[in-house]
């Protein structure tokens, strides 16, 4: 055998080794990218999880929460604080929803989003936000305002 052959063979096995390789990490690039997409959606829920958890054991957060969706207006200085903390933890929420581009879980807001409390809050503190989920919430509720119309 001359080292011709052994070089032609050699070379075969190395792209082979390399095709196999590129193949074995696309699959591992592929079921990490799903495992990733579950574990942001878990993180989003449990998010949203924590707002309604504590709507569920707390009765006077309850009672803020449901007199604020109405109109903040109705609230007294120290409600009006507990209903905005209520509000900003379930918009981190919808904010992690947007980051990862995860549409059920915004579009399980339309309710709040239509809520006068709640659009009330976002026209104060709005500018808290990055712009693009700003913008993606205000047309949001402008969409569902146009519709209840």
């Amino acid at each position: 055998m001359d080292w011709d052959a052994v070089g032609a063979v050699a070379e075969a096995i190395g792209a082979l080794a390399v095709v196999l390789t590129l193949i074995y990490l696309s699959v591992q690039m592929r079921q990490n990218s799903k495992l990733l997409q579950a574990s942001l959606a878990t993180a989003t829920r449990e998010s949203t999880n924590q707002v309604t958890g504590l709507l569920a054991s707390d009765r006077e957060a309850l009672r803020v929460f449901y007199a604020g969706v109405s109109g903040r207006a109705a609230l007294d200085e120290l409600d009006k604080q507990h209903f905005d903390a209520i509000v900003s933890l379930y918009l981190e929420a919808l904010l992690q929803s947007y980051q990862q581009d995860w549409d059920d879980g915004l579009q399980r807001a339309d309710w709040m989003l239509k809520q006068p409390g709640l659009q009330e809050f976002w026209n104060e503190y709005s500018g808290l936000y990055e712009s693009g989920f700003r913008a993606y919430i205000s047309e949001h509720m402008r969409d569902l305002v146009d519709a209840n119309s």
